[in-house]
């Protein structure tokens, strides 16, 4: 079949700014401080106790319109950035915008000193008011509860303007370099195609075995000639988490973790104990599919290659918004007219283009989220643009949410994006039965990585933030460690040849939000209980997913899953029950 041409949109930013150039952006940076200022003003009024109530809801209000303010200029910065890296005056705004609200943000390094300690009978005099009940509890709460950790003013103010500075200048170097990595050319039909992350996963997706080896092979060589850069950068955002953690007394590195979550201290160790448990499901799967592929094991090239039988088909960007929207309808209309608003008010940037942002992801910003991901006119680019549209569901849903706690934890995050993948295999599973076996092994790959791939990523992590608090970290070893790990989950089932040891670099979380990827494969294993508890009792599921999906942050991810449906993740079941749903998905292929 022939490729039709990608016809997918950019997005229309003007609702934040016309343009990089709009004298608005100023006008804001100027507003930010002058808040700054009048909330500076009250310092010594705000220290007093008993504390002045009124006093400090009018503080959290002025607060809250910063960071309204702050939230508009950064997102709009970032994405302008990201639609094209090459950008000059978008990097030179965005360094602007950093620089400026990050010396602004310091300034008021005060207010959360003060907010840990107003005494209990303050607080709890705080919490009664009724604004403060419906906007800033949640928000005043976590701030209190890391009240052991927390650091002088002068010395937090300190950190605001070093540690924290550094660590988005590194994260910024690493986006700029993996843009530009110089994937090697590959040949097909003898044109010579020019390759970027994009263009990779959906030739690895290829049935051509040769199409799939170059990409892959494509992708290493480009990591392997950025990789000391990129190992550099690891190594010194590795020290500057280290240098955080160290000097606000954590013990290691997962009490860190845990604590900036606000997630049980086991969970992550339980889901290591629970993904070694159910290795079985990994081996099993990726062992049927290479007989499926006609092949002794899998290498990996072939690890997300469909099977020889489905069906080649290319789905115009048209077609891949009326799947996923009627995909949607089957949870409620409402979650599917919150879906169409990013198609009609252009809030999506899925056009490929050379120097964009190869990955995809959703930005709440203070007047709606945006979208941006790569289309490629496949399941896979709509499996992708799904999950997207369920975090900017939940982000919309959300939205009666002070912006203080609007946003939801890592594990709740991921939860409206996975289960919308459900939704659109649900659809093929009812309206596209001919492809419907080929796209389950395809989301099975997909949910294999969500899971055992991403478990595998924290556990990188863990080990080198382990190693690096007793020995220095060198490129070598980081290379090393990859490579064993990779070839101790694909033990049996897939074969991992020398040159993947670069790629750890490409895992972008581990540089700009290390430890992110356990919420990945914790999400997945909640919304597979969640699909259960759908299909099971429909009404009643869509109602509680509602509720739980607008209560954005007003409650840590541990609270709202107990509160809502009941599941505790503190009790390593509910992974495990998680892992059982899983291979009742692979029994319906193997």
């Amino acid at each position: 079949m022939v490729n039709q041409p990608i016809d997918a949109p950019r997005w229309d930013l003007s609702d934040l700014y016309s343009d990089i150039n709009d004298p608005k952006i100023n006008i804001d940076i100027n507003d930010c401080q002058k808040i700054a200022n009048a909330i500076a003003l009250s310092k010594s009024a705000l220290k007093q106790s008993p504390a002045d109530i009124d006093l400090w809801v009018n503080t959290l209000e002025q607060y809250k319109q910063l960071v309204e303010i702050d939230n508009r200029l950064q997102t709009y910065a970032r994405m302008v950035g990201d639609q094209d890296t090459s950008n000059e005056d978008a990097i030179a705004l965005q360094n602007s915008i950093d620089e400026k609200i990050t010396t602004i943000s310091a300034s008021l390094s005060f207010l959360s000193n003060f907010i840990i300690d107003l005494s209990d009978d303050d607080a709890n005099k705080l919490y009664s008011h009724q604004l403060v009940k419906d906007q800033y509890a949640e928000f005043i709460r976590n701030t209190r509860r890391q009240k052991a950790h927390t650091l002088p003013e002068d010395e937090e103010k300190i950190l605001i303007q070093t540690l924290y500075r550094e660590r988005q200048a590194w994260s910024q170097l690493q986006n700029q370099i993996s843009t530009r990595i110089p994937y090697p050319d590959i040949k097909i039909d003898d044109k010579s195609i020019n390759l970027n992350e994009s263009t990779i996963n959906k030739y690895l997706e290829s049935k051509n075995t040769d199409i799939r080896t170059k990409a892959y092979q494509s992708r290493c060589l480009g990591f392997e000639k950025e990789y000391e850069t990129l190992s550099f950068i690891y190594i010194n955002q590795n020290r500057n988490i280290r240098s955080e953690y160290q000097i606000r007394s954590y013990p290691d590195i997962l009490s860190y973790i845990s604590d900036r979550d606000d997630i049980p201290t086991g969970l992550i160790p339980n889901l290591f104990s629970s993904a070694k448990k159910y290795q079985s499901i990994f081996t099993e799967f990726y062992t049927w599919k290479a007989k499926e592929l006609g092949v002794p094991m899998l290498t990996a090239s072939d690890v997300i290659a469909p099977l020889p039988q489905s069906i080649d088909q290319n789905f115009s960007w048209n077609q891949g918004k009326e799947m996923i929207l009627t995909a949607f309808k089957d949870l409620n209309t409402d979650f599917s007219k919150i879906a169409n608003n990013f198609f009609t008010n252009n809030w999506i940037h899925a056009e490929p283009l050379p120097r964009k942002n190869t990955g995809a992801y959703c930005m709440p910003t203070v007047v709606h989220p945006y979208l941006l991901t790569n289309y490629q006119n496949n399941l896979s680019s709509i499996n992708t643009l799904a999950h997207e549209l369920g975090h900017g569901i939940h982000d919309s849903l959300a939205k009666k949410q002070s912006i203080l706690q609007q946003h939801a934890g890592y594990i709740a995050c991921e939860t409206a994006s996975q289960f919308s993948e459900l939704l659109l295999l649900n659809y093929l599973e009812k309206h596209e039965p001919q492809i419907y076996k080929f796209e389950l092994a395809q989301f099975l790959s997909r949910a294999m990585n969500a899971i055992f791939q991403q478990t595998l990523y924290t556990e990188f992590e863990f080990k080198a933030y382990t190693q690096a608090s007793i020995q220095s970290l060198t490129p070598s070893w980081l290379a090393e460690q990859w490579i064993n790990l990779r070839r101790e989950l694909g033990k049996g089932s897939i074969s991992f040849p020398d040159i993947e040891r670069w790629n750890w670099a490409r895992i972008s979380h581990m540089f700009f939000h290390p430890f992110y990827c356990y919420s990945y494969a914790v999400s997945l294993l909640i919304v597979f209980t969640l699909f259960q508890m759908h299909k099971e009792n429909p009404i009643e599921f869509t109602k509680q997913f509602n509720d739980f999906l607008s209560a954005g942050g007003s409650q840590n991810d541990h609270e709202l899953l107990k509160k809502y449906f009941n599941l505790d993740l503190n009790d390593q079941e509910v992974l495990n029950r998680g892992f059982e749903i899983l291979k009742q998905y692979t029994k319906k292929l193997l």
